[in-house]
């Protein structure tokens, strides 16, 4: 619960350019084109067809996800399908204690 009422809550996309100080409000829409653009780019960059025996893994290598203790069940589910959908082999989720 003090993630949604908390005072601190970030309610709008914040983004800070490369070597800029300080944070600056953007729209949803760009911010989701520049998350999804950022993650094509890297996925292009790392995605692995075939292994050294020339088995097709279909594979990125260059992402990584790490979930948590926040996420209930069912978004830990959908986040881990989202990202193996994607080709990421690299997922780690952090259990509740």
């Amino acid at each position: 619960m003090q993630l949604a009422i908390s005072a601190r809550r970030v309610e709008k996309p914040l983004y800070r350019a490369p070597g800029a100080s300080q944070w600056q409000e953007i729209g949803w829409d760009s911010m989701l084109d520049k998350i999804a653009q950022r993650v094509k780019d890297a996925r292009d960059a790392s995605f692995v067809a075939k292994d050294a025996s020339g088995n097709t893994v279909n594979r990125t290598e260059g992402i990584a996800f790490a979930g948590g203790a926040a996420f209930s069940s069912e978004e830990g589910y959908f986040a881990t399908k989202l990202m193996r959908g994607l080709g990421l082999v690299h997922l780690e989720q952090q259990a509740r204690v």
